[in-house]
């Protein structure tokens, strides 16, 4: 299993989502970017990667209920 590690500068933003300015008043902190810390792991087992098999369509069918009553215009059970 590797790990690459990488890191870049993304924007800030606000709880909004728009974008953070910077503040003048700081000069040694630009507020408007964060470290951004990415890590990639590679070598993934091909178990993990799979995905479970489909079930049948005849499987489905026979798990859904058959309506065997209904009501009428009269509000009377009526069987089909």
């Amino acid at each position: 299993m590797v790990k690459a590690v990488t890191k870049s500068r993304r924007r800030a933003r606000a709880l909004g989502g728009k974008f953070k300015s910077d503040d003048p008043s700081t000069p040694d902190v630009n507020e408007a970017y964060i470290e951004a810390t990415n890590v990639s792991v590679s070598g993934v087992s091909a178990k993990a990667k799979t995905k479970p098999p489909a079930m049948s369509s005849r499987i489905k069918k026979a798990a859904t209920p058959k309506r065997t009553r209904t009501v009428n215009e009269f509000g009377d059970i009526v069987k089909l």
